[in-house]
């Protein structure tokens, strides 16, 4: 079942790496699925770790990474 809410990173990393959808993407990262899908509906930005996995994973530069799911903004004190 391919995926309904767009979302550039997730959709990347299937269209280049071969994965068949987000529970692909989760198994080779090492994460759960609704972590996944909670980023994929806009419920939770990509964090810090699965930046990493990703880099690590697939040999992806932050730099990619980041233009396709810009990270969130620091917080404000």
């Amino acid at each position: 079942m391919k995926p309904t809410a767009l979302h550039p990173l997730l959709d990347a990393l299937i269209a280049e790496e071969g994965m068949r959808n987000d529970a692909d993407i989760a198994k080779k990262l090492g994460i759960a699925s609704p972590q996944i899908s909670k980023t994929r509906h806009g419920k939770i930005e990509v964090s810090d770790t699965m930046r990493v996995q990703i880099q690590r994973k697939f040999r992806w530069s932050l730099r990619r990474i980041d233009e396709l799911a810009p990270p969130a903004p620091p917080a404000s004190e």
